[in-house]
């Protein structure tokens, strides 16, 4: 749980206006093996906001 909640972290900073948001439902998927795994491919396939 820790490790997907680092890893969603890092990828929402960069992808997301709301990081801790999706980070806290990253982790929260993690009970579910498949659905915590799908929340970060949604997460890294999404694109990065303009700077």
């Amino acid at each position: 749980m820790v490790i997907v909640g680092l890893i969603a972290w890092r990828l929402a900073r960069r992808k997301s206006e709301h990081p801790a948001l999706v980070t806290v439902i990253c982790t929260r998927l993690c009970r579910f093996p498949p659905f915590g795994l799908l929340a970060l491919l949604l997460v890294a396939l999404k694109q990065d906001l303009p700077a």
